[in-house]
């Protein structure tokens, strides 16, 4: 097993609130909360059903 590391952000000027921002960001994100992926406990993982995109038909307007 290899274990590598990346940076994935960076800003030479960002405020604590802003990093604590795009860390929730990444997590949520790259599924990092889901137990079955990483291991973050926060945010709660709560698990999407998987939406459909089907095609929207057109309606004819009677009248």
């Amino acid at each position: 097993m290899t274990v590598t590391r990346e940076i994935l952000w960076e800003a030479p000027t960002a405020s604590a609130s802003e990093v604590r921002s795009k860390r929730m960001e990444f997590i949520v994100t790259l599924r990092a909360n889901d137990p079955r992926i990483g291991y973050n406990k926060l945010p709660k993982f709560i698990e999407r059903k998987a939406e459909v995109n089907t095609p929207r038909t057109e309606v004819p307007l009677s009248g």
